[in-house]
């Protein structure tokens, strides 16, 4: 039989509960929330849950508040898996979204505190319609920007300097287009 599973916040017992298309670990104390493996990544694509313009206006003002004080990358965290019992690392979710969650170094799962999934929901769904919006008024200087970028890494390659283009910003940005294709 498995170990009863608990909170990270408060060590309260965890309960199983259906959220969106995924069986997750919910804290009814504090009203986190536990998604193993790759649940958020599923949750936040299946796309049941529909939010109002209400609930995005308080999540800009929310996410507004928490990017000022998430600037700073803090990765220390005070909370250990539920899995492994390691220390878990605190990250920004997508990097710029303010909503900070912690994630298992060894891919266990990520713990989001009250609300943060509802937060990372609306806040995927926003950069959806804006991303949108970006390619239809800027989609030709996008791929006239890519072609340059690609030209140039190509040229470097042949020119053997593809070592000095290594992190670079040009490698980084083909990287990201190669992604969305």
């Amino acid at each position: 039989m498995a170990q009863k599973r608990v909170c990270p916040r408060d060590t309260s017992p965890l309960n199983e509960i259906h959220y969106e298309t995924e069986k997750v670990d919910h804290c009814p104390q504090c009203g986190g929330l536990w998604c193993d493996g790759d649940e958020l990544v599923k949750v936040v694509q299946s796309r049941e849950q529909k939010f109002g313009e209400q609930e995005h206006q308080d999540i800009n003002a929310v996410e507004a508040a928490a990017k000022a004080q998430t600037l700073v990358r803090d990765t220390t965290s005070e909370m250990m898996c539920i899995v492994c019992n390691k220390p878990m690392t605190r990250s920004n979710y997508s990097y710029n979204s303010g909503i900070m969650i912690d994630r298992c170094p060894d891919g266990h799962g990520v713990w989001m505190d009250r609300d943060e999934i509802e937060r990372i929901q609306i806040f995927v769904e926003r950069w959806e319609k804006e991303r949108s919006r970006v390619e239809k008024n800027y989609g030709i200087l996008l791929k006239l920007g890519a072609a340059q970028a690609t030209s140039g890494y190509n040229r470097a390659v042949r020119e053997g300097k593809e070592s000095a283009l290594k992190g670079s910003a040009i490698l980084r940005l083909l990287d990201k287009l190669r992604w969305r294709r």
